[in-house]
């Protein structure tokens, strides 16, 4: 407990001015409550000469964030494990994908001709390993046959409203695995009573 004071006493209304794709990566889960940062995505901003290509760094800072969640999923046969764990995780990430998502596509808007396919690509990224673990769970008979890049999107747009809603306060009796847990329920038994 002392150790958790000190720490407490150290880091509480700190300010970290660093590399937020090296530095926040070092910090325990749930560490901070606020990252404040300037992204270049307004191409018309003096002091980000020093990029050469500000909307490359731009798109690889919001694939890192769509990778990054990721990470966390564990590898199993089990795919109702695997997309409870990949639920989980994205939601921890959601705050940040969030933001860097709202980001393009305000730049797709204002940009189409430089953003428009970054953000095709952007959510390609975040689409593309839910399709494949759709695809795995058809082959192995843990799924019905369906349209996996359908379900992929549904999947990917269901734990983004879940997620929106739960940092909105909704949800608030339950625990964060038991909303996931309905979803999922939900989609492996339908609704459809029997």
């Amino acid at each position: 407990m002392k150790c958790m004071v000190t720490a407490e006493q150290t880091f509480l209304n700190q300010i970290f001015c660093d590399n937020a794709l090296k530095f926040t990566p070092t910090l325990p889960d749930e560490f901070l409550d606020m990252v404040i940062t300037s992204p270049p995505y307004n191409v018309d901003l003096q002091g980000y000469d020093n990029f050469k290509d500000k909307k490359e760094l731009f798109i690889r800072c919001i694939n890192k964030i769509f990778l990054d969640w990721r990470r966390e999923v564990v590898e199993s046969d089990d795919i109702l494990l695997v997309w409870r764990k990949m639920a989980l995780a994205f939601h921890r990430a959601w705050p940040e994908w969030s933001d860097m998502m709202n980001l393009l596509r305000a730049a797709a808007v204002k940009y189409p001709d430089e953003f428009a396919d970054r953000l095709q690509e952007a959510l390609t990224t975040r689409i593309k390993p839910i399709i494949n673990d759709v695809k795995k769970a058809t082959r192995s008979g843990s799924i019905r046959d369906v349209d996996p890049e359908i379900t992929g999107i549904m999947l990917a747009a269901i734990a983004d409203y879940i997620s929106y809603y739960i940092y909105r306060g909704r949800f608030k009796d339950k625990k964060l695995s038991e909303v996931f847990d309905v979803v999922l329920d939900i989609f492996f038994h339908g609704l459809a009573s029997s």
